[in-house]
């Protein structure tokens, strides 16, 4: 009762409010933020964030209208309209002057479209906000719809729809729209196509817009470091105008299933080899449950990993390896599971596991110690909220305010309030196998019919559910209170400030590199340890190498479980290389060195250095990650060229078909046998950063040799694992071709243009500012070329330069280079002439303002932090350096460093081509040199970021 008293005092303070002399204005604080709502006289809601740490500001316009109202003669208009939104309005008519602007200015913009909210954001430097805000908010007054651009814009829609065709997640969500009654709005193809919006004119989209985008149907999110009454002033003026045609929002019938339909056992063959399991329950609308939250709580008992839960039963016997459960689509809670191979064999003792747990909940219902923690968690994150202002995060408040009104929203979108055993069972009445519908998802399915618009392969069945013995409930228990729950948030120093790194040699045991800062008020902390152990950069080594980490992964799961529910995280994964494995653990400051030194060694046994994992659950993860690795053929052709440039310039990386290969003659006591060697001699680079300091750093340090007994390094062992990155000189070409069987075809090419100095980093990024947006609206806006057209600045591998990337339904990957290098060149040979500083002024205080920004969110800082330490070798002045020449630079020096490094002399080039499927590799067609990754004596080999 003593914790429900505080949730209620604390719940009084946060709901306090001032009221405004001029309008119906509500203000509250949560940990330096300032919240104030108020409605313009238009009935547009509006939410205000201020907070003078936000080195960003940012905006979002929730519209409560999706794809469910789409015409059933027009699916995919919703979407269709956002896109249009983007091309120019009355006041600011250029297709991408908006873009512009937003990029000019540090930021960037986006959108999209849901069920039913279409959310358009923005984030951009707070100089800038003003200006954003103007052309932002004529989104919703004065649109265009261009007619130039509609058939331009299906095509782009057309794109996306391709781009989405192969990948198994939009197969799975267009699938169960199928699964909806005849009538209901939610069997409607949401993303639309070509096809499916030949007909829709621009009268159409206006009618549309006209209907729905009305201020009364909108809620809109501004956050900035300016003062409140600023950012009144601003939203009045520039939002104040948005006609209110006093729409009624959409509703619709949450049961979209019917409960009368006998086949509800799907069996769906995926493009991905994958064993999945996917159990859907149509569920009522949670919104005005917001006090109890019952689903969180369902979702909470049936996703728990801990011991005595239902994933823990189904990896004993062997059905599966993953579970997971949450509302993930509309109306929707799901159960997921990825199965093993004998779990899909046998899919019916998994079915009855599931019910048999079920059955365990319904007798057991709600504990109340449950609502303790979850209540404690909830307010512990909300006292906790990091000072953002992301335009991600102006998003997902605006489409909470859809729901929530915005004086309120807080605690109603974050908080568990109130202990109801009666909403908690009138919700788990909807969770019930006789009401579900069932997806088996696998490549290997036989099917016979196939759905119209994805073209998914499917088999219907009756669902049955067998009976399981009452004595496997017995091996289920609800999770206990969890007892890593933090209480003690006090800060080192006890008082909020950012301490200078520090960079503190242990001789022979590594190094470490420590950030305290307290400054943003967070008891948090988090700790990096770069692990270099004895290896061989060996397709067998690396094999070793992945398979020990996803060992260690199942071996921590049910232990680790619980503290990542607290807030925690203790993780393995995989480093660069196979000589480098990983330990990081993040959370709250309190129990961190506890949690380290118990994910180190164990009072049951368990040591990092040695495995203790089930033959069979061995076979079952060696499976799992041939499946993995071999789906990245599958992988969308964009992605699939990053995966491959990763590799190639690495000169100790081994190549994931080379680790697919070596799989199967791996043995648990090959793993055993690596981590022996891996951990008998090691050397460590460990980054801190937070509610932390060096003397608990170097502890932790200290007890990993101490807990391993591992031996201290040498400089030889140091220099021998070192990674070293190969440099294409200027002038030379070079190709790689990739085969996939992806849809689309893609091309990655980076251009190397001069070696890596502060100079030439400031230089690159101010190149990438001015190229990345015209190349965005030229290949993709008018030329149509594809869904994928992005050009950035690459300071990797010891130089600087371009890289860009192109994918395309249709274009070839050899034409979409052609054609990329070709806007570069004509770009630049016209920016030489025609850019003067005044056009560079915004440019260069964007770059400068986004370089000497501290970040308002914790992870955030301790990213830059890392990069500084680890990549720069603890250079961590390196972004005021950069800064200091972006001020002082002007258009000269930009146009000499395009005349010299990329229209004079030519520069290194390398281009991945991705041919698709239909293609036929044909490595004499690719142009350049056919790169195969050459011995280290071939190239220029540098130490990339020495001082």
């Amino acid at each position: 009762m003593k914790l429900q008293i505080l949730i209620c005092v604390f719940l009084f303070a946060l709901t306090s409010c001032t009221l405004s002399k001029q309008s119906d204005q509500h203000t509250q604080n949560v940990n330096g933020m300032e919240f104030s709502s108020l409605t313009l006289p238009n009935q547009l809601d509006v939410l205000l964030v201020s907070d003078s740490r936000f080195k960003k500001s940012s905006a979002a316009m929730a519209v409560a209208v999706g794809s469910l109202e789409d015409p059933e003669s027009a699916q995919g208009m919703a979407h269709y309209l956002e896109h249009m939104l983007f091309l120019g309005t009355k006041e600011f008519p250029k297709a991408d002057e908006y873009s512009t602007y937003m990029e000019t200015h540090g930021g960037w913009d986006n959108a999209y479209t849901s069920d039913e909210v279409t959310n358009y954001m923005f984030e951009v430097d707070n100089a800038a906000i003003q200006g954003g805000l103007e052309r932002f908010s004529r989104f919703f007054v004065s649109p265009l719809f261009d007619a130039t651009f509609l058939e331009r814009e299906k095509n782009a829609v057309n794109s996306e729809f391709q781009k989405n065709i192969k990948q198994d997640g939009w197969r799975q969500d267009r699938y169960i729209n199928t699964l909806a009654k005849k009538n209901h709005p939610y069997r409607k193809f949401s993303t639309g196509s070509t096809k499916t919006l030949k007909n829709v004119s621009r009268d159409d989209v206006v009618k549309f817009y006209n209907k729905y985008y009305s201020a009364n149907n909108m809620k809109l999110v501004i956050m900035s470091s300016l003062p409140t009454n600023q950012l009144k002033k601003m939203a009045t003026q520039y939002f104040s105008d948005v006609p209110n045609l006093n729409s009624t929002r959409p509703t619709y019938d949450d049961f979209y299933f019917d409960f009368k339909q006998k086949n509800r056992l799907h069996f769906i063959k995926t493009i991905n080899d994958t064993e999945e399991m996917a159990i859907l329950f149509n569920v009522p609308d949670e919104t005005k449950f917001w006090k109890t939250k019952p689903l969180s709580i369902i979702a909470k008992l049936i996703g728990d990993e801990g011991p005595g839960s239902l994933l823990s039963y189904l990896k004993k016997q062997g059905l599966a390896l993953e579970l997971s459960a949450s509302e993930d689509f509309w109306r929707t809670f799901t159960i997921g599971i990825t199965l093993t191979p004998k779990g899909r064999k046998e899919y019916q003792k998994v079915l009855s596991s599931v019910d048999t747990y079920l059955s365990l909940v319904k007798k057991n219902l709600y504990p109340e110690y449950l609502f303790n923690d979850e209540s404690a968690l909830h307010r512990i994150a909300l006292e906790n909220l990091e000072p953002s202002s992301s335009g991600q995060r102006a998003a997902s408040f605006a489409k909470s305010l859809i729901d929530f009104p915005a004086k309120e929203f807080l605690q109603r979108n974050y908080l568990i309030s109130e202990y109801s055993v009666a909403d908690f069972k009138q919700f788990l009445d909807w969770i019930d196998l006789k009401k579900a519908h069932v997806l088996v998802l696998s490549k290997k399915e036989k099917t016979k019919q196939k759905e119209d618009i994805f073209g998914v392969e499917y088999q219907q069945a009756a669902l049955e559910v067998q009976p399981i013995s009452t004595k496997t409930e017995i091996a289920f228990s609800y999770p206990p209170q969890n007892k890593y729950i933090p209480n003690d948030f006090s800060l080192i120093g006890h008082k909020k400030e950012k301490v200078s790194p520090s960079v503190s040699s242990l001789k022979n045991k590594g190094t470490i590199y420590v950030g305290t800062d307290t400054e943003l008020g967070l008891a948090k902390a988090s700790v990096k340890l770069i692990i270099q152990g004895a290896s061989d950069q060996t397709p067998k080594e690396a094999t070793l190498q992945t398979l020990f980490v996803m060992c260690k992964e199942e071996e921590l799961r049910e232990w680790s479980y619980p503290i990542s529910e607290a807030g925690a995280q203790f993780q393995i994964y995989v480093g660069e290389t196979p000589n480098e494995i990983g330990v990081s653990i993040s959370g709250y400051s309190q129990r961190l060195v506890d949690i380290f030194r118990d994910g180190l060694k164990s009072e049951s046994g368990q040591q990092l250095d040695v495995i203790k994992i089930d033959q069979k659950l061995f076979e079952d993860i060696k499976q799992r990650l041939k499946r993995d690795l071999a789906n990245l053929d599958e992988a969308v052709a964009a992605s699939r060229l990053g995966v491959e440039a990763q590799h190639v310039r690495n000169n100790q990386s081994v190549h994931w078909k080379e680790i697919l290969s070596s799989i199967d003659q791996i043995k648990t006591q090959d793993v055993q046998k690596f981590a022996q060697k891996f951990f008998a001699t090691i050397n460590v680079q460990a980054v801190s950063y937070g509610n932390i300091d060096v003397k608990k750093t170097e502890g932790m340090v200290q007890l990993l040799f101490d807990i391993l007994k591992a031996k201290e390094s040498s400089k030889e062992f140091i220099a021998k694992h070192k990674i070293q990155y190969r440099v294409i000189p200027a002038g030379e070409k070079y190709s790689h071709p990739v085969l996939g069987r992806n849809n689309n075809h893609a091309m990655l090419t980076m251009y190397n243009m001069a070696p890596w100095s502060i100079e030439n980093h400031a230089l690159s990024l101010v190149v990438s500012q001015l190229v990345s947006q015209p190349y965005f609206s030229e290949l993709r806006t008018n030329q149509q070329l594809g869904y994928v057209a992005r050009a950035g600045g690459m300071h990797q591998y010891g130089f600087v330069g371009l890289s860009t990337m192109l994918q395309s339904p249709k274009v070839s990957s050899v034409e979409l280079q052609k054609k990329s290098h070709q806007f570069l060149n004509d770009f630049f040979s016209q920016k030489i002439k025609s850019l003067t500083d005044e056009e560079l002024k915004p440019i260069l205080q964007a770059l400068e303002n986004e370089l000497l920004m501290t970040p308002t969110t914790l992870g955030e800082r301790e990213g830059e932090f890392y990069q500084a330490a680890i990549k720069y070798n603890g250079r961590f002045s390196i972004r005021k350096e950069i800064a200091q020449v972006v001020k002082s630079m002007n258009s000269e020096k930009v146009k000499k460093f395009i005349q010299e490094h990329f229209l004079q002399t030519s520069p290194g080039v390398l281009s991945f081509y991705y041919y698709g499927t239909g293609s036929k590799l044909d490595k004499k067609s690719v142009p350049g040199k056919v790169f195969e990754k050459p011995s280290q004596a071939k190239w220029d080999v540098r130490n990339p970021y020495a001082r």
